[in-house]
């Protein structure tokens, strides 16, 4: 990972409104994909650590995707800018 990439994945954790709509992102859709691959095990009250692994990974994925994507675009403006 080069020092600009790097310096951008750490803007975007220091900034709020884009972590704000990240992360609102990452709990709408990992909210619907647990429910949509997991709400029978979840209602069954059938959850061990490879379901945990799985919920969280719901989580993680729409998060690092939305800020991916944030983070590309941003790069994109500076750049058009300079």
């Amino acid at each position: 990972m080069s020092p600009s990439v790097a310096r951008s994945c750490v803007e975007h954790v220091r900034d709020r409104l884009a972590m704000r709509r990240t992360v609102t992102i990452a709990l709408v859709v990992g909210t619907l994909i647990t429910l949509i691959n997991l709400g029978d095990r979840l209602s069954a009250g059938d959850v061990d650590t490879l379901t945990l692994g799985r919920i969280a990974a719901n989580y993680a994925v729409p998060w690092i995707v939305s800020s991916l994507g944030y983070i590309a675009a941003r790069r994109t403006a500076v750049t058009r800018v300079d």
